[in-house]
């Protein structure tokens, strides 16, 4: 199999991508695509207060490091109402 993506755009916090899976033995192609969404701390936190979630902690690593403007991702640790 061969696969690849190829980007479509960034923008609005947004990534567009095809991603494309040859199957050599077949000559089968598949073309999947895809986009993902960045959201902010904050419209992360708004989405699920909306849902009726409480924020409890958010971290900016997998080991419970603080979360910083800097992190690279968080985790949210919340719970419903």
């Amino acid at each position: 199999m061969e696969s690849w993506l190829e980007l479509g755009g960034v923008g609005d916090g947004r990534v567009r991508f095809e991603g494309h899976n040859v199957f050599t033995d077949t000559g089968e192609v598949v073309v999947v695509s895809s986009e993902l969404r960045f959201r902010s701390h904050a419209e992360l936190t708004d989405s699920l207060l909306n849902a009726g979630f409480t924020v409890e902690q958010v971290y900016g690593d997998w080991e419970h490091g603080p979360f910083m403007s800097t992190s690279k991702i968080m985790v949210f640790v919340a719970q419903r109402n």
